[in-house]
């Protein structure tokens, strides 16, 4: 990525951070080189599912021997189109940085942000790299689909534009609408949250919202409520070097229709704090 003819600088603050940046237009190319071992697992991939969706659409007895209670799960698989690492490249505005603050940007070990917020929070369309991609008909869904890792692991992280990677899925998939789609953030309606089964009584007045953020590996409650979520939650570490791994409470998120239940390895943060010490703000960040 190079730098554009646009040349007008703006400030973004990020947080803690801030960066000063140029306007630029470029060419911008998404897709992953894949290695020849990945390219074969791909292929086997594909003659897997591609056998996976003819045997689940046959209407004969053989159908009723293999039918399972995750057969759903199966159907899904098999309707989605393996993995597509071809790089997708398109003109596109994007923000430069010329400059920006040592906290926390120094820290940060990647080269810059990809942004999939509604057009609500993109400069204007120009700069939203997923409306280009589907006004310029380069993907055959106006989908994407997130794949994180924590890092410890050999597989990376991934972003599917177009749709999701089915080999990712751990149960068949289920959609939330958005709440105020034009403010620009992937907002849900929650109905309730309970700890150990338990339900607490900030959300019983029907009011509750959540934002859905890749960029951020924090489970956040607003204040006053984010001091009741943290004490329902806390749990001595003992010898335990990785918080991970404590006996801890699981915590339900219901949204209409889905019901996401977290346990310690989904939002405990993995080294132990001294007593007396404190990570959440004033605002309320558990």
């Amino acid at each position: 990525v190079h730098e554009g003819d646009m040349g007008e600088q703006v400030t973004i603050g990020f947080g803690t951070g801030e960066i000063t940046g140029e306007f630029a237009k470029d060419t911008v190319c998404f897709g992953k080189v894949q290695t020849w071992d990945e390219a074969q697992q791909n292929a086997v991939d594909a003659a897997k599912y591609e056998e996976m969706a003819a045997l689940i659409k046959m209407q004969s007895p053989i159908r009723q021997k293999y039918e399972t209670p995750d057969l759903t799960l199966f159907e899904e698989l098999a309707n989605q189109s393996v993995a597509d690492y071809r790089p997708m490249c398109l003109d596109m505005n994007m923000i430069v940085a010329v400059e920006m603050s040592t906290v926390p940007f120094l820290t940060f070990q990647f080269d810059g942000i990809l942004g999939l917020s509604l057009d609500g929070l993109a400069m204007n369309r120009n700069f939203s790299m997923f409306d280009r991609l589907v006004r310029n008909k380069m993907t055959s869904k106006p989908h994407f689909g997130v794949f994180l890792t924590d890092g410890e692991d050999v597989e990376p992280s991934e972003v599917a534009l177009g749709g999701a990677d089915a080999r990712r899925y751990l149960e068949p998939m289920s959609w939330s609408d958005v709440y105020t789609p034009e403010l620009g953030y992937w907002i849900v309606r929650i109905v309730a949250v309970r700890v150990n089964g338990v339900e607490l009584d900030f959300c019983k007045d029907g009011t509750c919202r959540g934002v859905v953020d890749t960029g951020t590996s924090h489970l956040g409650v607003p204040a006053p409520h984010n001091k009741e979520m943290q004490e329902l939650l806390q749990v001595d570490a003992g010898d335990l070097l990785d918080c991970r791994l404590a006996q801890s409470p699981e915590v339900e998120i219901e949204l209409p229709g889905k019901v996401i239940k977290l346990n310690a390895m989904s939002y405990m943060r993995r080294l132990p704090l001294r007593e007396g010490v404190s990570v959440s703000s004033a605002k309320g960040v558990t």
